[in-house]
């Protein structure tokens, strides 16, 4: 029965969210730049394609993949509000592999917002969702596919906003 109701949570979490973003980009192929844009929030995320015999990443723990070469790995990633750069941490993406979609949602207020980066396949699935007011980002949440409630990580940010 906890299955059947986690089941349906994820389900109206899913259609809820879905319905409220404003902009999304599948990733065809990776090794590229992926670009999405709202009217306020510029996000580039690139890829880097991993070769056969060209991984790294086969005993590091990521997201997306487990013990097996992922085929693209996050990069970089821009993200400006209203033309001017975010500061983003490396630490906010450098362990998502295997990604699949990117999405801005706009948020209720007019300067926050949420990215959303998805990937993985199957028991290896995953989303992260990047909290942003303004040029500041405020967290990272990053849950498992498939088991969203019991597989999960979050880390808070705070900056020194001094004015100098």
């Amino acid at each position: 029965m906890l299955l059947g109701k986690q089941c349906i949570r994820f389900i109206l979490f899913y259609c809820l969210t879905v319905s409220a973003f404003a902009m999304s980009k599948q990733v065809e192929d990776s090794g590229k730049v992926v670009d999405v844009k709202t009217d306020r929030v510029e996000v580039k995320l690139f890829l880097r394609d991993l070769a056969k015999g060209e991984c790294n990443y086969i005993n590091k723990w990521m997201w997306g993949t487990e013990n097996t070469c992922p085929r693209n790995v996050a990069e970089k990633l821009s993200v400006k509000y209203l033309g001017e750069s975010a500061y983003i941490p490396v630490s906010s993406y450098s362990d998502l592999s295997n990604v699949k979609e990117v999405v801005i949602d706009k948020g209720r207020e007019d300067s926050f917002y949420t990215i959303k980066i998805s990937g993985g396949d199957a028991a290896f699935s995953y989303y992260s969702v990047l909290s942003f007011k303004g040029i500041t980002m405020l967290s990272r949440a990053v849950h498992h596919g498939e088991f969203p409630e019991d597989s999960w990580e979050k880390t808070q940010y705070k900056f020194n906003d001094l004015n100098n």
